[in-house]
C-alpha cells in the first residue's frame, strides 16, 4: 500500500521536469490536477486505514468467538443455553466482519481511482511534451548565437537525424565553417570546423525546445592567441535567413 502511493509521488519531480517543455498554461492546469488528486488520494488512503483497522477488529472479535465456541465444545459440562448464545453472537460477528471487509474492499476502489486519474495525469504530461516538440522542430533550424566574454555573434544552421547534428556556421568576425556533433536527450555537442583553421572549438549545453533556446558553454583549441579559451554561449532559435 505505502508502495504504491510512493510511486505515485515520485511522479512529481518527473512532472516537474517535464513542464519545462510544454506551454505554461496547460502545464499549470495539469499542476493544478495532480495536487488536487494527490490530496484526494491522501485523504482516501487515510479512509482505507481507518476501515482496515475496523475490519481488522472485526475479524479479532470473531475468531475470539469461535475460540470460545471451541473451548465449549470441549466442555462436557457446556449447556445448551450456553452455545445458543454464543452462536447468535458469533452470527453477529460474522456479519460485521463482512461489512467490516466490503467496507475496506469499498475503500480500495476508490483509492485505485485516484492512483488511475494521477496515472492518467502523468501521461497528459507526457503527450503535451511530445505534441510542443514536434512542434517546435527541435534542433534543426537557424540559431542565433552569442559567445561570451569574447562578444562574439553570428547563425549557426544546423541538421538532425537521430542522435547526429551536423550544419554550418558564420560569425561576426568572419569565421565560418562546418560543425557536428551530437544531441543526446536535451545534451548538445557540437565540434567547429572552421573552413580555414580546422577544428577551433566545441561548444555544449542544454536545449529547450519549448523556448527554441540553447545555454551552455564553449571551449577554444588555440590557446596561444591571448584571448578567453572557454566562456559562456547563447542560442535562440529563428527562422531560416
Amino acid at each position: 500500500m505505502r508502495a504504491s502511493r510512493m510511486l505515485l509521488v515520485c511522479c512529481l519531480p518527473l512532472l516537474s521536469t517535464t513542464a519545462l517543455a510544454a506551454p505554461a498554461e496547460p502545464i499549470a492546469n495539469l499542476e493544478s490536477a495532480f495536487s488536487i488528486e494527490a490530496s484526494l488520494l491522501d485523504e482516501e488512503i487515510a479512509t482505507y486505514g481507518r476501515a482496515r483497522a475496523r475490519e481488522r477488529r472485526a475479524v479479532a472479535d470473531l475468531q475470539r468467538l469461535n475460540a470460545q465456541l471451541d473451548e465449549l465444545i470441549e466442555d462436557p459440562n457446556a449447556s445448551l443455553s450456553s452455545f445458543t448464545v454464543l452462536e447468535e453472537e458469533v452470527g453477529v460477528a460474522i456479519e460485521v466482519a463482512c461489512a467490516r471487509a466490503k467496507e475496506s474492499a469499498a475503500a480500495r476502489q476508490r483509492m485505485y481511482e485516484r492512483m488511475r486519474r494521477l496515472s492518467g495525469i502523468v501521461q497528459e504530461y507526457e503527450l503535451s511534451e511530445e505534441r510542443q516538440q514536434a512542434r517546435s522542430g527541435g534542433i534543426a533550424g537557424v540559431w542565433r548565437v552569442e559567445a561570451q566574454p569574447i562578444d562574439l555573434y553570428g547563425v549557426f544552421d544546423l541538421a538532425a537525424e537521430n542522435l547526429l547534428v551536423t550544419g554550418t556556421y558564420r560569425m561576426s568576425n568572419g569565421n565560418q565553417g562546418s560543425m557536428r556533433g551530437t544531441l543526446v536527450g536535451s545534451k548538445l555537442e557540437l565540434e567547429m570546423i572552421d573552413s580555414r583553421q580546422g577544428a577551433v572549438a566545441t561548444v555544449k549545453g542544454v536545449l529547450d525546445t519549448v523556448k527554441g533556446e540553447i545555454r551552455g558553454r564553449w571551449f577554444a583549441f588555440d590557446l596561444s592567441a591571448g584571448r578567453p579559451s572557454s566562456g559562456d554561449w547563447y542560442a535562440r532559435k529563428t527562422d531560416a535567413e
